[in-house]
């Protein structure tokens, strides 16, 4: 099976000038060549309106090339975006009060192109008349600024005039400045010597835009696009400018990388427009009636207000999907632990079935339970400080009796120890036996630094039974015996 090949959409461009109108057809079945109406020529100009309703497929595009049209470049101070959409509005209800059709677009942050056509301009007979397809207008100056940039890429952030002769007005001057277009004048073609005309309007031009910031004449690049006979002359003119560059319609249409859709010896530019704006996707500066900008504000908030609703209908069922997918998990853990616990039950029941009946005294109970709550519970055990008590004591003294208790991380542990001196002193000074004892002690509190250890009793003064008996026989001392008290210290 052959690919079908790419056909290009059919599309019109109607430039309307002061003289006359062109209507340019692009890749539009049984047209080739313009087509242009004398302004007043009836006949000729339904014959554009015959050629655009039999082609309804062709999408028509309106722009004006006309001395009424007006535009200004406006300074704005740094604003937010509603508050600079009401300065737009205010300036361009003050600089075009009697415009029938106007336009606003920010150029920087601090600078907006504004745009007006006023009433009885040719182009706005033929706004009414295709309203239905093409219910907006473009200006050539300003939708162009960007067609001399490519053509001359070198001067993109300087100064460029493009002077070019047109079929349906005259000779079109269009400066730019980085990209904008910052002045356009319209001259008609009046015959006489062209050469002597252009290079007389070139010097009226720059006194203009020395007001406009231009400082030297030699900072401003000048392009002419004229016919191939005029290249010659203009070559070796003088032109009060420092640099001029000159093409003929064709030759900048090879420059731009276009299909040859112009002839050699085309001398009018306004075939290179219609070619450079049918590849532009929409206007720079589409200049409207006020009930289209209506419209179009109504149908752009339709347009949102559907895409916001559709997709807080979609953010609405995906968090009802999630909650979903939440109460399904929870649901199925419910049902596990459910049947989890039935099976619990009837293990209980078939073991309470097939144990042996029992029974017991009270207090016998009571003690089974202390013993199973004993070894259920988890307890800290001292093994680990009585191996540090071991090493505290060393061969110096033995552990006589130990009362541990350990009650949990809470209240600590607690121990209350008895020791004696494995070799007590020969001597019966007391003073030196409590010494012994302390040193014992402070071994001990060395070898367990996570503890406080004291002394809380030692083996003085005499006990009762360490006094000698009125019969005359001698009672031996008992074993010296000192009590610690050691302490978990928290940490």
């Amino acid at each position: 099976m052959q690919p079908v090949p790419f056909k290009p959409a059919p599309f019109f461009t109607l430039i309307v000038g002061e003289d006359r109108a062109m209507l340019w057809p692009q890749n539009v079945e049984g047209h080739t060549e313009a087509f242009c109406a004398e302004t007043g020529d009836a006949v000729a100009e339904a014959e554009i309106i015959r050629i655009v309703r039999n082609n309804p497929r062709a999408r028509l595009r309106i722009y004006a090339d006309t001395p009424g049209q007006d535009f200004c470049l406006e300074s704005l101070p740094r604003l937010g975006f509603f508050d600079r959409a009401k300065v737009l509005k205010r300036r361009l209800h003050q600089s075009y009060a009697g415009a029938v059709v106007t336009a606003s677009c920010a150029v920087h942050a601090t600078e907006a192109l504004l745009a007006g056509l006023r009433k009885n301009n040719p182009a706005l007979t033929w706004l009414e008349t295709f309203r239905d397809v093409a219910p907006q207008i473009g200006l050539i100056p300003v939708e162009c600024a960007d067609l001399v940039q490519r053509l001359m890429p070198e001067a993109a952030k300087e100064w460029v005039m493009l002077v070019a002769l047109t079929r349906t007005g005259g000779f079109r001057q269009i400066v730019v400045r980085s990209g904008v277009v910052i002045f356009s004048r319209l001259l008609p073609d009046i015959g006489g010597d062209m050469e002597t005309s252009i290079t007389r309007d070139i010097g009226a031009s720059l006194g203009y835009l020395t007001r406009l910031g231009l400082k030297d004449s030699r900072d401003l690049r000048v392009l002419l696009l004229l016919s191939e006979d005029d290249l010659k002359a203009f070559e070796r003119r003088n032109l009060p400018v420092h640099s001029v560059t000159v093409l003929s319609p064709f030759r900048a249409e090879q420059r731009l990388g276009f299909t040859q859709a112009l002839k050699f010896d085309d001398s009018f530019s306004d075939s290179l427009f219609a070619v450079w704006l049918a590849g532009q996707r929409r206007l720079r500066l589409p200049l409207m009636p006020p009930e289209v900008i209506a419209t179009r504000r109504a149908e752009r908030i339709r347009f949102v207000g559907f895409r916001v609703a559709a997709v807080a209908v979609v953010v609405v069922i995906l968090l009802m999907g999630w909650q979903l997918i939440g109460l399904a998990s929870v649901l199925i853990d419910n049902a596990r632990q459910s049947n989890a616990l039935a099976e619990l039950q009837q293990q209980l029941t078939r073991e309470e079935a097939e144990a042996p009946s029992a029974t017991g005294t009270l207090g016998g109970l009571r003690a089974a339970l202390e013993r199973k709550r004993l070894f259920a519970e988890s307890s800290d055990t001292p093994w680990v400080a009585l191996a540090e008590l071991d090493r505290g004591l060393g061969d110096a003294a033995r552990l006589v009796r130990l009362d541990w208790q350990g009650n949990g991380k809470e209240r600590g542990e607690n121990a209350v120890i008895d020791i004696r001196l494995t070799q007590p002193p020969a001597s019966d000074d007391r003073e030196v036996l409590v010494e012994s004892f302390r040193q014992v002690s402070q071994n001990v509190a060395g070898a367990m630094p996570d503890y406080s250890v004291s002394v809380t009793h030692y083996p003085v003064p005499a006990l009762p039974q360490e006094a000698l008996t009125s019969n005359g026989d001698a009672v031996s001392a008992p074993v010296a015996i000192a009590e610690l008290s050691v302490r978990k210290v928290a940490r």
